[in-house]
């Protein structure tokens, strides 16, 4: 059995990054609406769409996955973090 957090390397997160439609801002919108949150935790972040797309609805931001290859590709902001 194959360890899972290696399942994607560096080629296939970049091209999962790259290619992922921006759908995460409209569908946490009508989700969420007008909803603000103290924290917020995406688990399995990959490349981190989604948890920037949370920083309209939270003040602080916490991505987590398995995948080192894929945290590598996500971007650190004073509002979040990203962690294996």
């Amino acid at each position: 059995m194959s360890d899972p957090s290696h399942s994607y390397g560096d080629s296939a997160a970049r091209h999962y990054g790259a290619y992922r439609p921006p759908l995460h801002q409209p569908i946490l919108l009508d989700a969420l609406g007008k909803s603000r949150f103290k924290f917020a935790l995406d688990i399995g972040c990959g490349t981190g769409w989604s948890t920037r797309a949370l920083e309209s609805f939270a003040e602080q931001l916490i991505g987590v996955d398995n995948s080192p290859a894929m945290l590598a590709t996500n971007e650190e902001s004073d509002r979040g973090a990203y962690r294996l």
